[in-house]
């Protein structure tokens, strides 16, 4: 019994599960002047409810708090590893959580943009900032970027030239077809090097962020490639990695609207 006073003595101390104690002291004061009649039934019954009315508050508090760790929890969710192309989380779920960056490291990216582009521009109206790497198709010197065979080759993924040729006419329209304000939050960029991963990346500079990587195996076809999702908070070295990786090829690759105004217009037929 002692113990249990001092148990009740440290709560109160430091104001743990004050609520609980006070609703014990009201009922235990009730039941007293009930006891010894002092206080008529109306007066009591104005006591129940208001106890009654702590114990919903304290209902409706603690359910809020459940809520709120389960949401922490998703949003927090440990590295996934997805076995399949259709496993991976949506682009609409993606952008939808958004606040400042969303990047995007693809092979000629048309599907987000021919898909996605109405939450796209929903984002850049909102302020939102969108880095967009693409393939490049050729080279300053105008032949086909030799990377482009080297991914074939390795991933039998044949009509690369074509979907990078289709790719750049339909962002170049999607482009010139933004308001002034929304294109400044968005930037497209070509680059000529080789992949060793695609990247989806939201809000990386934020604590928050998090990345879905798809490394670029051999004979693995688009829709086979495994993938991994990892957070800020899962592997902060490992993430750091991958948006420094994403920072680099993005400062050494150019505009695709600048690499057009160059004369790298895509060629009307596509081909090699």
């Amino acid at each position: 019994m002692l113990r249990e006073i001092e148990s009740i003595i440290s709560d109160i101390r430091s104001l743990r599960n004050v609520e609980a104690y006070i609703i014990f002291f009201f009922t235990f004061i009730i039941v007293i002047l009930d006891l010894f009649g002092v206080v008529n039934i109306a007066i009591l019954s104005e006591l129940l409810f208001a106890v009654l009315g702590i114990l919903l508050y304290m209902n409706i508090r603690a359910l809020r708090m459940i809520e709120a760790s389960r949401s922490a929890s998703s949003d927090s969710a440990k590295s996934r590893l997805y076995l399949r192309k259709e496993e991976l989380p949506s682009h609409e779920d993606s952008l939808s959580r958004v606040k400042e960056e969303f990047c995007v490291l693809a092979i000629h990216a048309m599907n987000l943009f021919r898909f996605r582009g109405e939450l796209i521009k929903g984002k850049l109206v909102g302020g939102c900032k969108v880095r967009v790497l693409v393939m490049a198709y050729d080279v300053d010197d105008g032949k086909t970027n030799s990377c482009i065979s080297d991914f074939e080759a390795l991933t039998k993924h044949p009509a690369v030239v074509e979907d990078l040729v289709a790719s750049t006419k339909f962002i170049r329209n999607w482009l010139e077809n933004l308001d002034e304000p929304e294109r400044q939050n968005i930037e497209v960029r070509c680059y000529h090097t080789f992949p060793t991963a695609l990247y989806l990346m939201v809000d990386k500079d934020r604590a928050s962020g998090y990345a879905i990587v798809e490394p670029i195996l051999p004979h693995f076809r688009t829709n086979e490639r495994p993938a991994f999702k990892i957070h800020h908070s899962d592997d902060e070295r490992l993430f750091k990695t991958l948006s420094d990786s994403f920072d680099e090829i993005w400062g050494n690759s150019k505009t695709l609207m600048t690499l057009l105004k160059k004369g790298h217009s895509p060629p009307a037929g596509g081909g090699k």
